[in-house]
């Protein structure tokens, strides 16, 4: 996964210079500390079954590729045919080292001023963290469209869990769950953060609370398993949290700006590496992962039959988008003993370290963004001044040689 930082590209024609800023890199992700913090070795608080990677057993013939965009796809038939070869599949590559992508530019009307990219892998505190949505909602549950499912009355003993009702998401479900999406990339908040409570960063100390689904992981994979449809798709997405990346992105903008640097630039924040996708083992769909054959479909006007095919056949299409990893760069530790008298708002700092959250005191674990930027504020600066070129990922910040003197 990748934050990126440092490249403007000026035009030859005239136009109005650009500069596109990779920032940061997640990759490899590192193994949770030993802390306070609880484990989630549970898949699902229903079922309690062990959502371990280490225990784990995935036969290593398993086939799988990483594409261009950095995606993990497989058309692996074991895991088409086996739901616990894809949960363990899963289980397994969710605590997998990620990769690293290099940047491609079209210079063929361009100029690189500067272009480097810095590494945060090493500042994810823990993860991950199995999360699963609510039943309640709209998520890509099979179909092609999203999706709920609504509690009915009664209780299934032989599930252990409540009954359900797939339906349709309505327009109003699916708007609360684009604003919740908003919401969490907003303020840099977990999958499991709702609008409701607030920016919340505390990292919960019971599975049930990431993992909200009535389903469990290995419920949901042994369901995608089962069904017959030529082009389903099962995906597993995982996130990094922690961190008001808009806020830092403007920070780095201004470092730009008081540089002198006059040309138009982009500075985002990009994840990479960071999706699983398990595709079915037949021709049609192996096919369809190449552009160049969607392409010469769409020439031949073959892939607008293909398209009807998928959205509106009952053995078409159908994708499951239900479920991830969560990783945290910076969280909430309620169960750090807080200073009585605290006295910090919401979310500020107190000098002892605490911040009062919705769930009381607690101390904050991990490196803030304002930290990694002090640390890096200077080494920017200086690396955009010097037009500085380097496809290599930079983890340590330049030596401040003054900084060092005695007396400075």
């Amino acid at each position: 996964m990748e934050l990126y930082q440092g490249q403007r590209e000026e035009s030859h024609s005239g136009a109005e210079p650009l500069a596109s800023i990779p920032l940061v890199s997640l990759s490899p992700i590192p193994e949770p500390p030993q802390s306070s913090v609880p484990h989630n070795d549970t898949d699902s608080p229903q079922t309690g079954e062990k959502a371990q990677a280490e225990d784990s057993f995935v036969p290593s013939t398993v086939e799988y590729k990483i594409n261009d965009l950095g995606e993990m796809v497989s058309h692996d038939p074991v895991l088409n045919q086996d739901g616990d070869a894809l949960y363990r599949f899963i289980l397994t590559h969710a605590r997998a080292d990620g990769t690293t992508k290099d940047i491609e530019h079209n210079e063929k009307e361009t100029v690189t001023d500067f272009n480097f990219v810095i590494g945060i892998s090493q500042h994810i505190s823990v993860g991950p963290y199995h999360w699963s949505v609510p039943d309640a909602q709209a998520a890509y549950r099979g179909k092609l469209q999203l999706e709920v499912d609504r509690v009915q009355h009664g209780h299934d003993p032989e599930r252990g869990r409540v009954n359900t009702k797939r339906e349709l998401a309505s327009d109003e479900e699916i708007a609360a769950a684009n604003q919740q999406a908003t919401f969490q990339k907003e303020h840099g908040l977990p999958p499991w953060a709702t609008v409701a409570a607030g920016v919340d960063l505390t990292l919960p100390y019971s599975a049930t609370a990431m993992l909200q689904s009535s389903r469990s992981l290995r419920e949901w994979t042994d369901e995608y398993c089962r069904s017959d449809k030529v082009l389903k798709k099962f995906k597993y997405e995982k996130r990094v949290y922690g961190w008001d990346t808009d806020r830092l992105e403007a920070a780095v903008r201004d470092i730009i700006l008081e540089t002198g640097y006059s040309g138009s630039y982009v500075v985002t924040f990009i994840t990479w590496s960071n999706v699983i996708v398990v595709y079915p083992d037949n021709y049609l769909a192996r096919v369809l992962d190449y552009k160049w054959v969607k392409i010469a479909l769409w020439v031949l006007l073959i892939y607008p039959f293909i398209w009807l095919f998928k959205n509106y056949h009952e053995s078409g299409g159908g994708k499951w988008q239900v479920c991830g990893g969560a990783y945290a760069i910076k969280y909430w530790d309620t169960n750090t003993a807080a200073p009585p008298d605290s006295e910090a708002s919401d979310g500020d700092q107190s000098a002892e370290g605490i911040v009062q959250t919705p769930r009381g005191p607690a101390r904050v674990v991990g490196l803030k963004e304002g930290e990694w930027f002090k640390r890096w504020e200077r080494t920017i600066r200086l690396r955009v001044k010097s037009r500085f070129q380097s496809e290599r990922l930079l983890t340590t910040p330049d030596a401040d040689v003054a900084g060092q003197l005695d007396g400075y």
